[in-house]
């Protein structure tokens, strides 16, 4: 294992409360050699949305890096965000994340007994690192690090509402208007919810105007640039007139952090400008003197008017794996013997797209039952066990964590499973189903795949951006979609290389079938089977209900096509077997609309199963 997996374990999940805002988040004590240390706290403020998908993983490589250090380093989540209390809809956003600063840094003070403090962030969690510097107790930072921040949260709702409509524009997006998310609940960015009171407040924060020589004059600045656009020196001049020590670095690595998890690039050389720039000012010394932690970082919250507990919890034969255990405070009868377990979705970490794992996991343990979310190896926060490696998605040794993870429910006196899981995590919950008992259900939502060997992965990454043949048929005959094509909007390399290779897939499956003669798989051969159909009928004669949940132009419905006939024909008059298309979402369940209906179907699936 190697020294940042060794103290990533040291990691240690704390929760504290803020106006009665419960905050989760991750302390890392410093790990410097010989038992050294900074007498500097470092607090990681996350960007807002989208962009906290994206940075999560980089966010926790930048603690271990500065653990390792020697620093001591608390990363959180904001209050109606990842893993914290609250949800969009709560009032005061940007005054609750602005204090919410302070609150961590009050917090990590406490616990490290460190004497200087230095914040960073990325994107909006620059600026609320700026902007929180101006007042309380994060007025008491020396140092700031801000990679491509905001000057203004005008200038992050313009960005915004720019990426929706290219989405809208290159078809990305396409919500029915009787569909819509309703025009007076706010606006959506990216997958969550900004309200009416959250863009005023968004409005009105500008670092030009509440950055004053008064509560900055002094301060060391080090600005990290986008490496995808010209770099906006408004902010720098700015800080500069102000009194602070600005140091700018053009070092790259922005755009190939910020993309999507599984294709994303840790910043290697960007984190090491970092460190040292922030060892040169917070010498190495004797060993600290932290407090004893109080928290284990469980913490009670109110879900439709039931206590809810979130538990962090570490499994496995490696204890390497990590997840969020979500149950009533009040036992609620038979339900207490059932779990939900929801699977990593790609490579982004337990919250789920959307924060949809959060809301759909704390909803279900309002009802009595008890849900866990978790990370496999490599991904969020359960380090790779030794001899694996991160972001190795669809490897066998996933579906093995996804039993240590109904095993460890077990000892939670669970008898009864629903796995749930999107993309890959659909996969892993329709692989790890076959060979465990325990599974009542599996609700498989938009899978890619059912069968997968080494290599397979990089084909569907190629096949990033394409939909169904049933999306491409339902468009030959529309005149926008050759405008688009005329105008160069559409990719038709990658569309065509795409179609061919499913249709070659398609064909060359046919064909097997009829070598195979139908010969049906034994229940002994199923889990290295990859006869797609014979695998869901062993599931389904046994008594597993299966869900599965499409959106309705989504590539993965050609997979269900080529093994199980056009909208899974073929078991369709088959007991305990659902099969439900939603018209106008996208893969991710994006829209909030999408979301809302995803949500009553799980629960209502839930429900039904368990009564």
């Amino acid at each position: 294992m190697s020294s940042h997996a060794s103290v990533s374990l040291d990691a240690r999940p704390v929760s504290f409360d803020r106006e009665g805002r419960t905050l989760f988040g991750w302390y890392h004590p410093p790990a410097g050699p010989d038992g050294g240390s900074r007498d500097c706290l470092v607090v990681l403020c996350n960007p807002i949305g989208y962009d906290a998908i994206c940075t999560h993983r980089h966010y926790r490589q930048l603690a271990l890096r500065l653990a390792f250090a020697g620093f001591a380093v608390l990363r959180y989540d904001h209050h109606g965000t990842g893993d914290s209390d609250g949800t969009d809809e709560a009032p005061e956003r940007i005054p609750a994340w602005t204090r919410g600063v302070s609150r961590a840094v009050e917090f990590g003070l406490h616990i490290s007994g460190a004497s200087k403090l230095s914040l960073f962030g990325v994107r909006m969690g620059a600026t609320l690192a700026l902007a929180a510097a101006t007042q309380a107790s994060a007025g008491r930072a020396d140092s700031i690090v801000a990679w491509a921040p905001f000057s203004s949260g005008r200038l992050m709702l313009r960005e915004t509402r720019a990426m929706r409509s290219l989405r809208a524009v290159d078809g990305s997006s396409e919500s029915l208007a009787g569909q819509a998310d309703a025009p007076d609940a706010g606006e959506e960015a990216g997958g969550y919810l900004l309200t009416h009171a959250a863009i005023a407040a968004m409005s009105e924060l500008d670092l030009t105007s509440i950055v004053t020589p008064q509560n900055a004059a002094g301060r060391a600045v080090l600005l990290l640039e986008r490496d995808d656009i010209p770099p906006n020196e408004k902010l720098a001049r700015h800080l500069r007139a102000v009194g602070c020590d600005v140091t700018q670095s053009p070092v790259g690595g922005y755009a190939a952090m910020m993309r999507d998890t599984f294709d994303a690039v840790v910043p290697d050389e960007a984190l090491g400008v970092i460190r040292e720039w922030l060892e040169a000012r917070y010498p190495m010394q004797g060993a600290g003197h932290p407090q004893a932690l109080e928290t284990d970082g469980a913490f009670t919250l109110k879900q439709d008017g039931v206590a809810v507990r979130d538990t962090p919890v570490r499994f496995g034969a490696h204890g390497n794996l990590f997840g969020i255990l979500s149950r009533a405070v009040e036992p609620q009868g038979l339900r207490g013997r059932a779990a939900v377990l929801f699977v990593t979705t790609g490579s982004n970490h337990h919250i789920g797209p959307n924060r949809m794992y959060v809301t759909q996991g704390r909803a279900l343990a309002a009802k009595g039952f008890l849900a866990l979310r978790m990370d496999i190896g490599g991904v969020g926060e359960s380090p790779a066990a030794p001899g694996q490696r991160d972001n190795h998605l669809f490897a066998r040794h996933t579906v093995g964590e996804v039993h240590e993870a109904i095993a460890y429910l077990k000892t939670q006196g669970v008898s009864h499973v629903v796995m749930v899981g999107m993309c890959s995590g659909a996969y892993m919950a329709f692989r790890g189903a076959i060979a465990e008992p325990a599974v009542d259900s599996i609700v498989m939502i938009n899978p890619q795949n059912f069968n997968w060997r080494e290599g397979d992965s990089l084909e569907m990454r190629r096949r990033k951006g394409i939909r169904s043949l049933r999306f491409y048929r339902s468009r030959l005959l529309d005149r926008g979609t050759w405008s688009r094509v005329m105008r160069g909007q559409v990719d038709t390399k990658v569309i065509v290389y795409g179609v061919a290779s499913l249709i070659r897939k398609r064909v060359a499956k046919r064909l097997g079938s009829v070598v195979r003669g139908g010969r049906p798989v034994s229940l002994a051969e199923m889990q290295d089977s990859t006869d797609v159909f014979a695998l869901f009928r062993g599931l389904l004669q046994r008594g597993v209900k299966v869900f599965m949940v499409f959106s309705a132009n989504d590539g993965g419905l050609d997979e269900v096509e080529t093994h199980l006939g056009e909208s899974a024909a073929r078991l369709r008059r088959m007991d305990h077997f659902r099969f439900h298309v939603v018209e106008g979402a996208d893969h991710t369940f994006t829209p909030l609309w999408a979301q809302k209906q995803l949500h009553e179907l799980l629960v209502g699936h839930v429900e039904q199963t368990y009564g």
